[in-house]
């Protein structure tokens, strides 16, 4: 994968799988500035909680919700926080993480996000600056499949 290369998911296994959650490690580059993709998506009412093991990795998400019919009631862009310590991590009913983990060395100097200001924190809002920039991704989390918004967030990402 090269920079401004799309990345394919839809004919990679993921090299992760743990309940809800599916990661899909990339091929290193230099001039990319992630590593992996990962998705969550709690079907259940009541989703149980998960631990989260300590990682010094942040990433980019976009957090949907849907309700009981299936509709998507929310759409953000959230930066999903490193960790010092495990956590519980209770996803609300219906919630979808779509996410690229970022280098933790590459995620403050490109995209203002460091590690160490985002320790330990539920997911939370992404800057606005990273915001506008991935408004082509959260275009198509109105509607899309977790894996064509992946796509389009790893290119978003790029592009900047």
């Amino acid at each position: 994968m090269r920079a401004g290369d799309p990345i394919d998911l839809e004919e990679t296994i993921p090299s992760h799988c743990l309940g809800q959650y599916n990661a899909w490690q990339l091929r290193d580059h230099p001039s990319i500035p992630f590593d992996l993709v990962w998705i969550s998506i709690a079907r259940a009412k009541s989703p149980h909680a998960h631990r989260v093991l300590p990682h010094g990795e942040p990433s980019l998400a976009i957090r949907r919700l849907r309700d009981h019919h299936g509709d998507i009631t929310d759409i953000a862009l959230t930066i999903c926080g490193s960790l010092r310590r495990a956590m519980w991590y209770r996803p609300e009913p219906r919630e979808e993480l779509i996410a690229i983990r970022l280098k933790p060395e590459m995620a403050a100097h490109i995209y203002g996000v460091a590690p160490v200001d985002y320790f330990d924190l539920d997911p939370v809002p992404a800057p606005a600056a990273l915001t506008s920039a991935c408004a082509a991704t959260l275009r198509l989390a109105q509607s899309g499949s977790p894996m064509a918004i992946a796509e389009q967030l790893a290119l978003d990402l790029n592009r900047w």
